[in-house]
């Protein structure tokens, strides 16, 4: 998904080029942006993983507790999901040496015991010295007990990117659909200060009222479709 598909479909609908629109492009990305982005992001946000080093004086705060995350592209932050524990304390805690490269992956009794000992083994953490728990502090803090000093790996959720790469396929269809539900309701309140305008191809009349109400139900709809949607799963395993 690329920034003109998403511009193509959004005018398509509103009626360009036979119906003028009085946005700019970059008007109306900035637009999504500033409303879909974080109304779809809520719901459907990106995940990211970044090693964070404790011991780096740039993220350390005046509280050796806690430190700040940096995007690496400047996203929006929305949560922290896990704070990886350290190869070394999971070793202690029981997690397995190797995977499953010695047997034959397809094999599900290797998996499901492979799988058993890794949570096993996190189960064992939690209630081991070695426990860490931790605390997103919006915008983009976090506290750690005990303090850290190493570098482990963090899984947060951020926006998604304004360029919209970080849209996952199988929700483009539903994000098409709120850009245009976003764009249309705003259009539709500039537009309710006139009824009428002329165009190359005669009068055309505005119907400022129905714009915003099919809007606005194309938006409670995608509310709701998205507060059941389960993206795709992706299980971390180490």
């Amino acid at each position: 998904m690329t920034q003109d598909d998403v511009l193509n479909y959004v005018k398509s609908r509103l009626g360009f080029p036979y119906v003028p629109l009085e946005y700019t492009d970059s008007q109306i990305l900035q637009l999504i942006y500033l409303k879909s982005i974080p109304l779809f992001s809520k719901y459907i946000p990106n995940k990211n993983v970044i090693a964070i080093d404790f011991s780096n004086p740039a993220i350390q705060t005046n509280m050796n507790t806690i430190f700040t995350i940096i995007d690496p592209n400047g996203l929006k932050i929305i949560d922290v999901v896990e704070l990886v524990p350290q190869a070394a304390n999971l070793l202690i805690a029981g997690h397995p040496i190797i995977g499953l490269i010695s047997g034959n992956p397809s094999n599900m009794d290797l998996v499901a015991n492979y799988l058993l000992q890794i949570n096993n083994a996190r189960t064992t953490l939690q209630f081991s010295e070695f426990d860490q728990t931790f605390q997103f502090i919006p915008p983009n803090l976090i506290r750690v007990l005990p303090p850290p000093s190493d570098i482990q790996a963090c899984i947060y959720e951020t926006q998604h990117n304004p360029n919209f790469s970080t849209i996952p396929n199988e929700f483009e269809h539903v994000f098409f659909d709120l850009c245009f539900a976003d764009t249309a309701m705003n259009l539709a309140e500039i537009r309710s200060y006139y009824t009428n305008i002329n165009t190359p191809f005669g009068e055309i009349q505005l119907n400022s009222g129905d714009l915003y109400s099919k809007a606005e139900t194309i938006r409670n709809g995608i509310i709701e479709q998205l507060s059941f949607a389960n993206p795709s799963i992706i299980l971390d395993i180490y």
